[in-house]
């Protein structure tokens, strides 16, 4: 699974000019601490590797920064063209952008994280219960399948049980639940 998750990050690095894979190899070798306790076998590297996302992150950044690029001077802030820094001052303009992203994305995963759920309905639960709380003696709730421009498509509607008169429909769908969840969508909204 680990490597599944690293065949892009692979792929962007195997894109990189020879120059650039030593950029991401410098940064992915100074984005975790080394642990002098590691494990000792000769195949293993001696630092804990970041999360894929964050090697893409870097690979992106370092082929996003080419020679034509303006970028703000380490030391003095002003534009200046990215071929015109020492090597010393465009990996220091490299690691800076890579970090302003990786925070960037670390804070959108957080976000994703603390937001609430997205409300998830029984769409039969929601027949049942709508029927019950919100139709009146003389509605009902239909839910039917109808061809629809030659394809079989459910409906959802709410009919008045006197006159035959629609009050309220949803789109046609293509499954039973998707009728129901676009009426009670409608009906929310």
């Amino acid at each position: 699974m680990q490597a599944r998750s690293f065949r892009a990050a692979a792929r962007l690095v195997t894109e990189l000019e020879p120059e650039q894979q030593r950029v991401v190899a410098r940064l992915v070798e100074g984005a975790a601490p080394r642990d002098p306790q590691g494990p000792e076998a000769e195949d293993s590297v001696p630092w804990e590797a970041p999360p894929a996302a964050e090697v893409r992150i870097m690979a992106s950044v370092v082929k996003k920064l080419g020679a034509d690029s303006t970028v703000h001077h380490p030391d003095s802030g002003d534009e200046v063209p990215f071929d015109s820094l020492s090597p010393g001052e465009r990996f220091e303009v490299i690691r800076t952008h890579v970090d302003q992203k990786t925070q960037a994305y670390r804070e959108k995963q957080e976000a994703k994280a603390s937001a609430p759920p997205p409300e998830n309905i029984n769409w039969a639960d929601w027949c049942l219960n709508h029927t019950g709380q919100s139709l009146g003696p003389a509605q009902r709730l239909e839910i039917v399948v109808e061809p629809v421009g030659g394809a079989p498509r459910a409906v959802a509607r709410i009919v008045d049980s006197s006159t035959g008169e629609v009050l309220a429909e949803g789109p046609a769908a293509v499954t039973l639940k998707k009728a129901v969840l676009s009426l009670a969508a409608q009906l929310r909204g």
